[in-house]
């Protein structure tokens, strides 16, 4: 089995700000024809700049240099912000102030520039990035300091991050903890307005942790790796018997998922591709690299990948994860089950799907929209945890932007209107897709079915209904064991409806779904909704069948109606069977 390369010492910020554990930012800076043996010469900072930029040239002059591939614009300026978080981490400890003064941004950003200079020649990161030259003095809800901050979270949630994120990073287990604790303090206390993506909501919570939570610091460094691993061809058909028929355990569009065994005894999720092209074989081991840098208590882990080209079989792409042998969710709905799942169970697995998609829309830079929520594609761990799977269709979307048009794709009953009519994506599009499959675990109804009268129907007009008559309880599943109490019931009813809402602006986002479902909070009026859904089903139909291609023009939020939820306005407003199952 090929072997990770040599480790390298990342600074702690990098394991728990940037999406990956142990992110590599020290080697990114390093990618350039820069070597050890010539250091770059020291910083000499503009005057009345006060973020120490040394602190991060000191670190990666420490760091062996390593050959890294050609990366995106915005996979370069993810970076950056990286790398600017560990200074003001940094700067957060010495000073107690998250931001320098709005009068020193300019110098700022001017010692930054200095820095990158020697990595990135010609790199010009405010006009490369889109960064404006105040937001590296303005951040989140208008804190600054660290008593503003802890004024703003609870003691419960700091004590949390303490006791999940001050110990070493580098085992995969604890650096989901901590992550885990960073995106449900994020979602339960920073809802507030951001101003622009270089230091917002997302960010605070690290950079506060690596400043004073963790002992280590946010310099201290720890050895460790992604633990992605690249698989040759020869181990991938080892595992699988030579891809053996027997061992088939899901089938559908992008090909076929296989059942294998590792060397070590453990078994995986082997999902291989077909229908490839050489030309998308650097995206897909792009995708790949993503893919694992995600760690969730609620998210299938990533363990590698296996890219090659043989005589017989061509170009061969294979993704290798975690089996989950308690299969999907849609095995506990629709399958032969002879015991139905119990509602302290199905309220588990609600609120950790939320929670896996929370994190993926907000507590990533940049965030990722996984836009194919199906039941398939929630696996249930030994302990029923759910954990959200397959992300191949994923798109990343891009800071600032409102929707995505881009094409199409989704499974048939899950696929928001907007997306499957029009092709704009957005979290939201995942808030429906997620508000389906809440319906379907609340009444054991499959997203689409059949009426009286033999007509299709879908299980979200079927629910308002209901909803509309007073009659929110008669959506839970006859049957049912070890039911709540009914004003909880009927309250996920009510969530799982507006969730699933044909009209974008009326949506949720995940982390309010989350904040709504933890907390005694009500849930906000239900507007009422345009024709049936089920009159553009033909529409929908074709868009998703032919997956035809739109404008890929990216829009802003203009147009687009805020929807009160509290005290907080919400802004900007794959066909196969799950690749780690059973």
């Amino acid at each position: 089995m090929n072997s990770n390369p040599p480790l390298h010492r990342y600074p702690l910020l990098t394991v728990i700000s940037s999406p990956r554990c142990l992110s590599p930012i020290s080697s990114f800076f390093l990618s350039s024809s820069q070597s050890l043996h010539s250091p770059p010469p020291p910083i000499q900072p503009p005057s009345r700049a006060p973020l120490d930029f040394a602190v991060l040239q000191r670190l990666v002059q420490t760091v062996r240099v390593s050959k890294q591939p050609t990366l995106e614009v915005k996979i370069k300026c993810q970076y950056i912000r990286h790398g600017l978080h560990l200074v003001q981490s940094e700067h957060l400890r010495t000073t107690a102030r998250f931001l320098p003064p709005l009068s020193s941004a300019e110098p700022c950003w001017d010692a930054y520039q200095t820095l990158v200079n020697d990595f990135l020649p010609n790199f010009d990161i405010r006009k490369s990035c889109g960064f404006n030259t105040s937001w590296i003095a303005e951040g989140c809800m208008n804190i600054t300091t660290r008593e503003e901050f802890e004024g703003k979270v609870s003691k419960s949630s700091l004590d949390g991050v303490v006791s999940a994120c001050n110990q070493s990073l580098e085992n995969r287990s604890p650096c989901a903890s901590c992550t885990t604790s960073l995106s449900s303090l994020l979602a339960s206390h920073l809802t507030g307005r951001s101003v622009g993506n270089v230091s917002d909501c997302t960010a605070y919570p690290s950079i506060y942790t690596a400043a004073f939570a963790n002992h280590l610091g946010p310099t201290d460094r720890v050895s460790g790796s992604t633990s992605l691993v690249r698989f040759t061809i020869d181990e991938i058909r080892e595992a699988s018997k030579n891809f053996s028929r027997d061992n088939i355990i899901g089938m559908g569009g992008y090909g076929n998922v296989y059942k294998g065994v590792l060397p070590d005894g453990s078994e995986v999720a082997l999902k291989r591709f077909k229908n490839c092209s050489v030309a998308g074989d650097a995206s897909f081991a792009h995708e790949v690299e993503v893919i694992a840098s995600v760690r969730h208590v609620n998210l299938v882990t990533l363990r590698g990948y296996c890219t090659t080209t043989t005589p017989l079989d061509g170009l061969q792409r294979i993704i290798v994860c975690d089996l989950m042998k308690n299969g999907s969710l849609h095995d506990h709905i629709f399958g032969l089950r002879e015991r139905k799942l119990s509602w302290p169970i199905r309220q588990k697995i609600v609120l950790g799907t939320a929670r896996g998609l929370a994190y993926l829309h907000y507590g990533l830079q940049p965030g990722i929209i996984h836009r194919d929520i199906k039941a398939n594609n929630i696996l249930l761990d030994d302990n029923l945890e759910p954990k959200v799977a397959d992300f191949g269709l994923a798109k990343f979307t891009l800071e600032g932007m409102t929707h995505l048009s881009t094409r199409v794709a989704g499974t048939m009953g899950y696929v928001a209107p907007e997306y499957a009519l029009y092709g704009q994506l957005t979290e939201r599009s995942d808030v429906y897709s997620f508000g389906v499959v809440f319906l379907e675990l609340l009444s054991g109804k499959k997203a689409m079915m059949m009426d009286k009268q033999g007509q299709p129907s879908l299980v979200t007009e079927w629910a308002w209904a209901l909803v509309r008559k007073g009659r929110a309880l008669d959506v839970i599943e006859d049957g049912m064991l070890d039911l709540g109490p009914p004003e909880v019931m009927e309250k996920y009813v009510l969530v799982a409806v507006l969730c699933s809402h044909p009209q974008l602006y009326a949506r949720p986002t995940m982390d309010q779904v989350v904040k709504i479902l933890e907390m005694d909070l009500p849930v906000p009026s239900i507007p009422d909704r345009p024709i049936p859904l089920i009159a553009n089903i033909d529409d929908i139909e074709r868009s998703v069948v032919n997956s035809s291609t739109v404008s890929g023009n990216l829009s802003s939020s203009a147009g687009y109606q805020a929807y009160s939820f509290g005290s907080d306005l919400i802004s900007n407003p794959k066909e196969c069977e799950s690749s780690c199952s059973r």
